[in-house]
């Protein structure tokens, strides 16, 4: 049996019992789940496993396709780690703008505090800077083909 059907159901079979886990919860109900620890244990608690080990599962593939694609290819790992480094940089640059001044402003009983107001508001920096680079890159572009 080859590597690529013991692939095949294993995935099948994690959709079944993923499958599975949903109706359960369907059926069930809201105001039943969260009122009931039994029924959170029963269903819920599985179902939250079930994910956890599927992405761990879907990070592992994707470290070991990449490691087996920068061994295999060095010279496209070149453009990769240039494009992890430049992302490093818009993160860092997002972060190092971000205030994270306005958590004071949430009510106490959401616990936000200063770093998570300063992550937030990296997030929406770098959205911004993508988005601008994105649409600086879509001018450029139709420019440059107009004068050509």
């Amino acid at each position: 049996m080859g590597i690529q059907r013991i692939v095949n159901l294993v995935k099948i079979a994690l959709m079944v019992l993923a499958g599975v886990f949903f109706i359960l919860v369907l059926s069930k109900g809201d105001t039943a789940i969260e009122e009931s620890a039994g029924i959170q244990n029963s269903l819920v608690a599985p179902f939250m496993g079930l994910a956890y080990v599927v992405l761990i599962v879907a990070v592992l593939a994707v470290v070991l396709v990449s490691v087996m694609q920068i061994v295999g290819n060095p010279k496209a790992a070149r453009n990769s780690l240039i494009g992890l480094g430049v992302l490093g940089v818009l993160l860092l640059i997002s972060y190092l703008t971000a205030s994270g001044a306005d958590y004071v402003q949430y009510p106490a009983d959401k616990n936000v505090t200063e770093q998570m107001s300063k992550l937030s508001g990296m997030g929406l920096n770098a959205m911004f800077l993508s988005l601008g680079a994105a649409v600086a890159s879509i001018v450029y572009s139709e420019v440059t083909r107009f004068f050509k």
